[in-house]
């Protein structure tokens, strides 16, 4: 059966109150695809589900990222939207079959927190993250899709209030009917964190804390792991769940360095002033070999600088009098050095 003129279907795949959903081969570009075709069984809920679904293609034609659900196209005449086909299934058939190692639920949710931190960016409210909506493709690469419950707009202003979404990855001002907000989407990504690594539901940190916690239940992970994760549950968003205008970029890097197990003197150190710069350059000289160390590589080997007599002295040296210093080279011409009055 060929489908607009175009996508040979292979077999119908699903069907929903508002859509069908046959996975097909493009016809021109040999591609496989899902063809979501919308239909409604409802004719007084059809207004409002054709515009859901003109919503979620207009996200999905905004949101071009690498963990997004691309759209293919959109064909008016269904309407109907053209996706690439994801083989590897959706999150929750994956939780389903089998347990999921620490290193890879990270993996996956920050993959996520990039698409959302992108999306966010863009004006654009999921709502509904969780793990049904988060699917892969034929290298099993994470992929946010199924924007059908997304705003679209200014997220300075308020989304819609009420219950949006799916209750048990629905944050808790969400289930109060509050408007949802970028802290909603992130407390989402928290949730399928959470229940990644314990089997469990997830449920709003209260005072930064788990019951049960994470590393209760995997012995793999320690107290670290659970606040990086308690930090996406926190009840209170202001206080906890950070809504910066890329999510993906300001919590990933904190939440992969705990998950790895980094030790905190091997993370990036803030910037301090250049008096303690000799005592940071030998502690980081430090954290460098042992990592080498760990991973059975030979040390580094040292670098020497020699100094030139009369060149000039760094500040704190001994020495005084004129220097010289040579000037920046030019192209492929060499400038003689000139000299420079001492300090």
């Amino acid at each position: 059966m060929l489908l607009f003129g175009r996508y040979r279907m292979t077999r119908e795949v699903v069907t929903t109150p508002h859509a069908r959903i046959a996975e097909a081969v493009d016809a021109i570009t040999g591609e496989r695809v899902a063809v979501k075709i919308f239909a409604s069984s409802s004719e007084s809920a059809g207004r409002d589900a054709l515009l859901r679904f003109e919503r979620e293609a207009r996200a999905l034609a905004q949101l071009r990222h690498p963990n997004a659900v691309p759209l293919r196209a959109y064909l008016p005449e269904g309407p109907a939207m053209v996706i690439p086909w994801m083989p590897g299934g959706s999150l929750a058939d994956m939780m389903r079959r089998e347990p999921v190692a620490p290193a890879r639920a990270m993996e996956i949710v920050s993959a996520v927190l990039d698409a959302l931190g992108e999306a966010h960016r863009l004006g654009i409210l999921h709502r509904d993250v969780k793990p049904s909506n988060v699917l892969f493709d034929d290298v099993g690469t994470p992929r946010l899709g199924d924007f059908g419950a997304a705003h679209l707009g200014d997220l300075s202003s308020t989304a819609t209030a009420g219950a949006i979404g799916t209750f048990a990855y629905m944050s808790p001002e969400q289930r109060l009917g509050k408007p949802a907000t970028v802290a909603s989407d992130l407390y989402g990504a928290g949730a399928m964190l959470y229940e990644l690594l314990t089997g469990e539901a997830a449920d709003p940190a209260r005072n930064g804390r788990l019951e049960p916690p994470p590393s209760a239940c995997h012995p793999d992970l320690g107290s670290e792991h659970d606040v990086a994760v308690a930090r996406l549950l926190a009840e209170d968003p202001p206080r906890g769940r950070r809504t910066p205008s890329r999510p993906g970029a300001a919590c990933a890097p904190a939440l992969v360095d705990a998950l790895a197990g980094a030790q905190p003197a091997e993370r990036a150190a803030p910037h301090r002033p250049a008096a303690a710069a000799a005592p940071r350059a030998a502690a980081g000289g430090a954290a460098l070999r042992a990592r080498r160390s760990r991973r059975g590589l030979a040390p580094p080997r040292p670098v020497v600088r020699a100094r030139r007599a009369g060149h000039r002295r760094l500040p704190g040296e001994p020495g005084a009098g004129p220097c010289l210093r040579p000037r920046r080279a030019r192209g492929a011409a060499h400038r003689a050095p000139r000299r420079c009055p001492g300090r």
